[in-house]
Parts: structure tokens; C-alpha cells; sequence
């Protein structure tokens, strides 16, 4: 290859492919902005179409990076479109003019083949946290694969990830080769020392509280709240003003950045983003440098701080705090290996439709600690007095439920009515046995009246019940041969064998004495004259017509029958035929 040719091959390749760049951040809402600004940057006001396209991991990240953008770009600015779900965003899209679009790579991909997204002027495609994409599985790689296909080589790449790896260094390759890397916090390396940090892990929304439970347990004499956003800002300051630090003078501050001057503990109150941040907290000299984090911070700052990060442990409250919560839990454990009997887990399905089985755990804990105090704080005469009622132990009655299996009854379906119908406590109920078209239940037999009357024709999972006390299986035996139902009395049975006889010989039978059957045997009645029968039949004079003509059957003659048939008379030629004689 010649060097012209060679020259005019690079340059081609350098036009084809737009450059990339790879940022380096971890996967924190306070880092969004480091890669957004510069992708927003580009959008062109004056064309209506999609030119950014953000690729997510999950919908709660293109959630958090649209909550971003507005919150930069304010009310009035290019918005950032959260696509959650296609045929929400399809109506959104065709309603009014889109340029920036977030979400996951199988949502995306929906709106392509609906043709509501159109991928033909598109600037900027940011990849946020390429390593969670890769690790979603093949059929989201294979999305990504394909919008990054379909988006051209003319729209710049940003891919942010976490950390530079083998596979992100061959994503990076194939997709925004020769891309720039942008000022990476792991390589901001600083010039001060790492301090030693503790951390607290919080909700998101929960940070206010933890901020005000951390100086209420640490209660330092100074402190700088650090925040790098200004929402964290206004929610720091006003936890300081609830708890009456306020003022210049005030011992506790609220600082962007180091603290200027030294102080006895630093919070972070927004997690750092860079490793120079950390640095120059280190410079301060604080005794106590604690940072708030969520869940998902964790991680990331573990790799910013190294093993300079451990948790906070609070003081005698807390420690006192873990100890009932590990008691707590080794009771727990020790029933759960016991095993719990079915009459317990019985009452408690029918919740399971309405709230999560940890909702149902907790819920049992809070009504065990309010029993437990209530015992504690009771006289002794009292406290010894079981709260619970007892298991009934007396005579019991069984009750036949027209409801079973087929209607798709538990167990816990009936306890839970007859208890909250009849007011029966729970553990007065004894055996369910669920049959295919019926139960049969065993309840107090005091109360078996009491629960019938209640529980007719009410409504369990959409079907009448009626219920009735149980027969014995022998009054149950007794009547299975009869099949026209109901409670009737059984059918009398006679044998020939138990039918009293006269005594002494029979005496014979005279003939014709008593027509058993048959013409004989006269019709009652039928030695009375009939009415009208003396009175003359109309034309019984008459004259019947001569009894030598027949009427009807084989005498009478066909008509015709007289005539000769022509040709009778003449010999027939051949052979005579067989069985018939010749004529």
C-alpha cells in the first residue's frame, strides 16, 4: 500500500467514527451530572427530533437521571424523557416534540419497532454504567447491540462505568474506538492523606433523620456538614435549625467543599464523587470524619475509600439496641428450627393475599413487644395471667361445610370466618379435614349453634356456604341407599317368609269360583243395562248386501284377470328353465 493510500484510509476511518468518551465514576445520583451536562450540551433547540439516547440498566436509573436533568435544566429547559414503559412513551413521543430519551436498551428497542422513536438525527448516545448493562443478560446485550448498530457511527458515544475492566476496555473497542477519558476520580489522585471514615447507611429520603440521629450520638463540639448538591443544602440546614444550631456563631455549620477552618468532626452529607474531595477533607485534622450512603453508594465508595472505610458503631444505646435485636432473633430461629404447627400458619394465609409475609412477621413482633410490655407493666397478680386465651380442651362437635377442595377452601379460610363471624377464638378450633365437596370442621360444642347461625349463607371466596351439624357415620350409612335425599325415614322392607298364615289346611278351590284374570273375569258393573241400549240402531233394517260377494283378501278377483295375455299359447323355444315345468 502506497502512503497516499494509506493516509486517505485513516482519514476515512477518523470521519466514520465519531470519537467517544469513557467517564469513570461511580454509580452515585450526585455523578449524573458529570456526564449529562455534556450530553444535553449538544441537543440543537430548534429541531424537534430525539438527538440523545440514554441507556439504562433499569427504569429507577432513567427515572433518577431525568429527576437530574430537570432539576439542572429547571422547569423551562430540555427535559429528558423517562421511557418506563413503550406504549406510555409511544403517546408522550407522538404528543409533543422529544429530544433527550432515557431507559433500558428493551424499551428502547419497543419504540423502534413501533416506529415511534426515530434514531436518524441522534447527536449524543450516553451507556450509564456499561458494566450493570452487560451483566443484565444476553437478551439485553443483544438490545444494546442492535440501538447501537441502528444509531450509526455519526452520534458521539459517552460510556460512564464504574471501573476500567477487560470487558469495558473491549466494549469501549468495538463501539467508541480511540475514545478520550474524561477526568476519572480514580485518577485524581490529591495531594493530602485518606482519613479514616466511618459510614451510616440510610435511605435516600431518610438522610435528614440520620443526619439529626448522628449529631444527637456523636454530639460534637464543632462539626462541618459537608453537601456537594443544593438540595442537600437546604435539607442539612434545616435539621440544624430543628435542633437549635443556628446563627453565625453557631458551633455546626453547613460547608460545599473542605471546611475552611479545623473542626472536630466532619458528615459527608452527599457521598464524595472524587478521590481529590477526600483528600482535602483529610487536611482538616478532624477527629471524626463519618459519611452518609445508601445501599447501592456502598459499594463505589468502598472502592473510592479502600480500606480506609469501616461502619459507625454508636454507643451503649446502640450496642443495647443490637443485643434485643440478636435475642430477638435467635428466639426466632429457635422456634422456626422447633417447627411451627399448621393450626399457627393456618389463620395467618389469608393475610398473604393482602401484605408481604415480612409485613406479617413484623406485625406479630410489634403485637408480641405491646404483650410483653403490658405484662411487664401489670401488677404481679396480673402478669402471671396468660394474655392469650388458652386451647379449648372440652367437649367438642364436629360441622359439615358444603364448601371443599373443589372450591378451592384452605384450612385457614374457614378458621379465619368462623373467627371473625362468630367471634371464636382461633385456637378454639380444632381439626379441618378438607374433602373434595365438603369439610368437616371440630369447633366447641357449646358454640357449634352459635357458628352455624352465623356462618350461613355467607360468602367465602365468592361461593354460599351452609353448614350443619355432622351426622355419626352410622346415621350416615343407614341412609346412603336411599336415593330421593333429604333427611327422610329409611323405606320399609317386607319378606313373604314374615307374613302371618292361617292355620290348619287350606280348603280347595272350587271351579270358576273367582276369575283370576283375563276375559273371563267380569268388569264391576257390567251385569247393569246400559242407558239407550233398548232403543233401535238407526238402519238395523237395512238389507245387507249377498254374502257371495267378496269383499276383500285373495277371493275377491283383480280386474282383468279374465284376458288372455298374448302369446300364452305359443311354444317357447330353448330350454325349459329349472324348477318351473314346461308348458
Amino acid at each position: 500500500m502506497s502512503e497516499e493510500q494509506s493516509e486517505t484510509t485513516e482519514a476515512t476511518a477518523t470521519i466514520g467514527r465519531s470519537p467517544g468518551t469513557v467517564y469513570v465514576l461511580p454509580h452515585t445520583s450526585d455523578s449524573i451530572p458529570e456526564f449529562l451536562s455534556a450530553a444535553l450540551g449538544r441537543i440543537d433547540p430548534e429541531s424537534p427530533s430525539v438527538q440523545v439516547l440514554i441507556l439504562t440498566a433499569d427504569g429507577e436509573n432513567a427515572l433518577a437521571i431525568a429527576e437530574m436533568a430537570h432539576s439542572l435544566n429547571g422547569a423551562t429547559g430540555i427535559e429528558v424523557l423517562p421511557a418506563t414503559r413503550a406504549s406510555r412513551s409511544a403517546r408522550l413521543l407522538k404528543a409533543r416534540p422529544v429530544r433527550a430519551i432515557s431507559g433500558t436498551p428493551e424499551e428502547l428497542i419497543a419504540l423502534v419497532s413501533a416506529s415511534a422513536l426515530k434514531l436518524d438525527e441522534l447527536r449524543v448516545v450516553v451507556i450509564a454504567w456499561a458494566e450493570d448493562l452487560l451483566d443484565q443478560g444476553e437478551r439485553a446485550v443483544t438490545a444494546l447491540e442492535t440501538i447501537l448498530s441502528d444509531a450509526g457511527k455519526s452520534a458521539d458515544r459517552i460510556i460512564v462505568t464504574r471501573r476500567i475492566s477487560k470487558p469495558i476496555e473491549d466494549f469501549v473497542e468495538r463501539y467508541a474506538r480511540r475514545a478520550r477519558r474524561a477526568p476519572m476520580p480514580m485518577d485524581d489522585i490529591g495531594t493530602g492523606e485518606i482519613p479514616e471514615v466511618k459510614y451510616l447507611t440510610t435511605a435516600g429520603i431518610a438522610k435528614p433523620a440520620s443526619l439529626r440521629r448522628l449529631l444527637d450520638e456523636l454530639d460534637p463540639p464543632s462539626a462541618a456538614i459537608v453537601v456537594r448538591t443544593a438540595a442537600g443544602e437546604i435539607d442539612a440546614e434545616r435539621v440544624l435549625h430543628t435542633l437549635g444550631y443556628s446563627g453565625e456563631d453557631s458551633p455546626v455549620t453547613v460547608v460545599r467543599g473542605a471546611p475552611s477552618a479545623a473542626v472536630h468532626t466532619i458528615i459527608i452529607y452527599d457521598a464524595p464523587v472524587r478521590r481529590s474531595e477526600i483528600h482535602a477533607l483529610g487536611t482538616v485534622g478532624a477527629v471524626n470524619v463519618v459519611t452518609l450512603v445508601t445501599p447501592a453508594e456502598l459499594s463505589p465508595i468502598r472502592e473510592l475509600f479502600g480500606a480506609k472505610l469501616s461502619p459507625l458503631n454508636f454507643s451503649a444505646g446502640t450496642d443495647k439496641l443490637r443485643r434485643r435485636d440478636d435475642a430477638m432473633r435467635s428466639e426466632l430461629r429457635s422456634v422456626l428450627s422447633a417447627g411451627i404447627p399448621p393450626r399457627e400458619i393456618a389463620p395467618l394465609e389469608p393475610l398473604l393475599a393482602e401484605y408481604d409475609a415480612v409485613e406479617i412477621a413484623a406485625a406479630a413482633l410489634q403485637l408480641l413487644e405491646r404483650e410483653r410490655r403490658v405484662a411487664k407493666a401489670a401488677p404481679p397478680s396480673m402478669a402471671t395471667t396468660p394474655a392469650a386465651a388458652p386451647e379449648w380442651t372440652g367437649a367438642t362437635s364436629k360441622l359439615f361445610v358444603t364448601l371443599g377442595d373443589r372450591d378451592g377452601i384452605k384450612p385457614g379460610d374457614l378458621v379465619g370466618t368462623i373467627a371473625g363471624e362468630a367471634g371464636i377464638p382461633g385456637g378454639s378450633i380444632g381439626k379441618v379435614e378438607v374433602y373434595e365437596s365438603h369439610t368437616i370442621v371440630e369447633v366447641p360444642a357449646a358454640e357449634s349453634e352459635k357458628i352455624i347461625t352465623a356462618l350461613n349463607g355467607k360468602t367465602i371466596k365468592g361461593r354460599k356456604v351452609a353448614v350443619r351439624a355432622d351426622r355419626p357415620k352410622s346415621e350416615r350409612k343407614s341412609s346412603e341407599g336411599d336415593s330421593r335425599g333429604g333427611d327422610r325415614p329409611p323405606r320399609r322392607t317386607f319378606d313373604r317368609d314374615d307374613r302371618p298364615r292361617p292355620s290348619g289346611p287350606r280348603p280347595p278351590r272350587a271351579a270358576g269360583d273367582r276369575p283370576r284374570s283375563g276375559y273371563d273375569r267380569p268388569r264391576p258393573g257390567s251385569d247393569r243395562p246400559r242407558p239407550g241400549s233398548d232403543r233401535p240402531r238407526p238402519g238395523a233394517d237395512r238389507p245387507r248386501p249377498s254374502s257371495d260377494r267378496p269383499r276383500f283378501g285373495s277371493d275377491r278377483p283383480r280386474p282383468g284377470s279374465d284376458r288372455k295375455r298374448p302369446g300364452a299359447d305359443r311354444p317357447r323355444s330353448g330350454p325349459p328353465r329349472k324348477g318351473r315345468p314346461e308348458r
